[in-house]
């Protein structure tokens, strides 16, 4: 779609001070707020073109307007300044990530603090995906009183244990060599390609430790049971109760309650396949974020996708302040994890 550069500039007065007031914005405020040398009666004759356009409406009987999803996506795209954090945002983003973090969900839970804490809206974080996860290392530390320690590590920085108990036909030394042969089979596959023939070759060569090599499969095929689903972290859920625009008790109620679900909050963030985007309104797919906006930024480690970080607000969102956030912090989180991992 092509506009004239006072159609552009009308739209962004408009789009700019619904997102600063939550008021919906008239001809006379334009004139007087924004200074386009032009009469209120011209301003009125390029709204009424931008509503034509549905880039603009009108809300109940008001005299004034707002923009519709299709405005948000004209002004993201087309007017929207490039706009980059003070230096003392940027300190405190990068002073967050300085603190030594001695687990990679820690270091998630904490994305999602710093994200909801930085822009007040809510914040989304989808840890890495485990069954893409590359197998790594794996220790099996003897313990007293016929105990030991399973201790899993994959190339994302997740780390899984299980305590189990020793047969006592079985020597303690013995642990050492289960783990080099199980490192041997499984080094550099991802857990969802161990293949039958990999297993089957294990418990041959490791047949009189069977109890043992069962349990470190288990860990290695399943997650802790009884757990939720940890790669999907929110902060800041109820920050949304701060926006004038979910006053509304069934629209908060409806946004509320897809927070909770998290296939809804993974589905939303797999959305799209570019590594930042932003989706407005009925751009989800999702009736009950209708009223909602996401900035999302994939993290990655060499170059490799490991998981998303989003920040969801109202359409009336600060676009530009919000995307040089999650652009920052995707950033810093990437340094982060080259260094969680590399230690």
């Amino acid at each position: 779609m092509r506009l004239d550069e006072r159609k552009r500039r009308v739209l962004q007065a408009i789009v700019e001070d619904y997102i600063a007031t939550a008021e919906p914005v008239g001809s006379r405020t334009i004139a007087r707020k924004y200074q386009l040398g032009v009469s209120p009666a011209t301003i009125r004759n390029e709204m009424a073109d931008l509503e034509d356009l549905g880039l603009i409406e009108q809300p109940h009987t008001s005299a004034g307007r707002v923009p519709s999803d299709k405005g948000y996506r004209f002004y993201v795209d087309w007017l929207m300044a490039d706009r980059q954090l003070t230096q003392s945002e940027q300190d405190l983003i990068h002073a967050a990530f300085e603190a030594r973090i001695g687990k990679l969900h820690s270091l998630i839970n904490n994305t999602a603090r710093l994200l909801s804490d930085a822009t007040k809206y809510t914040a989304l974080v989808l840890g890495p995906r485990r069954d893409k996860a590359i197998f790594q290392h794996l220790s099996i530390v003897p313990l007293r009183d016929g105990q030991a320690l399973i201790m899993l590590v994959t190339d994302n920085g997740m780390v899984e244990n299980r305590i189990i108990t020793v047969p006592p036909d079985v020597e303690m030394e013995a642990l050492e060599r289960i783990s080099v042969i199980v490192n041997h089979y499984l080094r550099g596959q991802t857990i969802d390609q161990l293949s039958r023939g990999t297993i089957r070759a294990l418990e041959t060569e490791l047949s009189q430790y069977k109890q043992i090599l069962d349990e470190t499969l288990e860990l290695v095929h399943a997650p802790k049971s009884g757990d939720r689903d940890d790669r999907v972290v929110v902060g800041g859920q109820l920050n949304i109760l701060e926006q004038p625009e979910f006053r509304d008790f069934d629209k908060v109620r409806a946004v509320l309650s897809a927070l909770q679900q998290d296939t809804v909050i993974e589905k939303l963030l797999t959305h799209g396949d570019r590594s930042f985007q932003i989706t407005i309104g009925v751009e989800h797919g999702m009736p009950e974020l209708a009223d909602c906006s996401l900035v999302k930024a994939t993290y990655s480690v060499d170059g490799r996708p490991l998981g998303t970080i989003g920040v969801l607000g109202p359409k009336r969102m600060q676009y530009d302040r919000v995307a040089a956030i999650v652009k920052f912090v995707s950033a810093q989180l990437n340094d982060a994890l080259d260094k969680f991992l590399g230690d």
